[in-house]
């Protein structure tokens, strides 16, 4: 079953009045704004912010230097992956329970095996 086609024809009124730009009015008004020339300084009004921009971070500016190596390199990826610890970040108490539950697994698998050979199959 086909989806039947719209009835809006070229001219005639939008049937999404608020649609896609009414959602994005800001961002267009600020892209156009910036295109638009300076007039004291004869260069686009984008480049006169960056310009100025630069300056600040040039001067130590904390902030601008921040937002530029932002625009530059990217803003960093903050990890909200948890680590697991290291046998370095556990204590002796930790790592002797660790290994007391591994021997208990290995007896209990080892349990129902035949040894041959006199061999254990779990070193």
């Amino acid at each position: 079953m086909s989806l039947p086609r719209t009835a809006w024809k070229r001219g005639e009124p939008s049937p999404n009045p608020a649609g896609f730009y009414s959602q994005r009015q800001f961002q267009l008004a600020v892209r156009m704004a910036c295109s638009e020339e300076h007039k004291a300084k004869g260069m686009r009004k984008l480049r006169v912010i960056a310009d100025q921009l630069v300056d600040k971070a040039c001067e130590g500016d904390l902030a601008a230097i921040a937002m530029v190596a932002d625009r530059l390199d990217g803003k960093p990826v903050s990890e909200h992956i948890t680590r697991s610890p290291t046998i370095v970040d556990m204590s002796d108490q930790e790592l002797l329970a660790i290994i007391a539950e591994a021997q208990a697994q290995r007896d209990d698998d080892s349990n129902g095996l035949i040894i041959e050979n006199n061999v254990d199959p779990l070193p």
